[in-house]
């Protein structure tokens, strides 16, 4: 097969060549390049692409992300409507990232930085619980957000979803649609999991936080463009 194109920082793009070779010896990924006819190219394989790249496979069919997310392709206007945009689903990623995240639940449910802060100061402070009730809100319940949803579930925490679509999820009370105010009402730990697309971008706001439980506790585990920290 040489109807494949790599596009991606070169260091990036001889680790995906070298892994290719390996896993399928029979294809023939080409290059920008070193191109021989762009008019028999279909598919695509791309992270960080140069802007209106595209142009010049007027068969392309799809296109494949080099990576989890996809925003760096949907923010390209010369991609046609009629390609298929796929990404990586990463059984590891979702496991360091929902890993991450129950140790950020972990560490604000038992006051981990308040004692660290007490220990190095030599502080023994057994009069205060050490626990803060908590109830857990994921904001996108996609592999990443689904997944952190269940496992903070198995470990007993009350947990609430909230997605653009309907979503089921056992043990989790999910929300949708026009619900997402009745759903920031509920939780004061908040989980930010959506990908960056333009009805993301900037969501969390001061606009949203106000309709928070005050203090709750953020962690954004999202794109940094999804947060206005101004």
């Amino acid at each position: 097969m040489n109807n494949i194109i790599i596009i991606a920082p070169p260091e990036e793009k001889k680790k995906w060549i070298k892994s290719f070779k390996i896993l399928k010896p029979e294809w023939e990924l080409q290059s920008v390049n070193g191109m021989s006819n762009p008019d028999t190219i279909d598919t695509a394989l791309v992270w960080n692409h140069p802007k209106g790249i595209f142009k010049k496979f007027k068969k392309l069919k799809l296109i494949c992300s080099l990576g989890a997310g996809v925003d760096h392709l949907l923010s390209d206007p010369d991609i046609p409507n009629k390609v298929k945009i796929t990404r990586i689903v990463d059984p590891l990623l979702s496991f360091s990232m929902t890993n991450y995240i129950v140790l950020a639940v972990l560490q604000y449910h038992r006051k981990m930085d308040k004692y660290t802060l007490e220990q190095k100061n030599k502080i023994w402070d057994h009069d205060s619980p050490p626990e803060i009730n908590i109830c857990i809100g994921i904001i996108g319940l996609g592999i990443l957000g689904g997944d952190a949803a269940n496992k903070l579930n198995y470990l007993g925490f009350e947990v609430l979803g909230y997605s653009p679509s309907k979503k089921k999820i056992n043990g989790v009370k999910c929300y949708s649609g026009n619900e997402l105010d009745d759903f920031l009402r509920k939780i004061n730990v908040l989980v930010c999991s959506v990908p960056l697309t333009e009805s993301t971008r900037g969501l969390l706001s001061k606009k949203l936080f106000k309709k928070l439980e005050q203090p709750t506790y953020l962690i954004n585990v999202a794109r940094g463009k999804v947060q206005i920290e101004n």
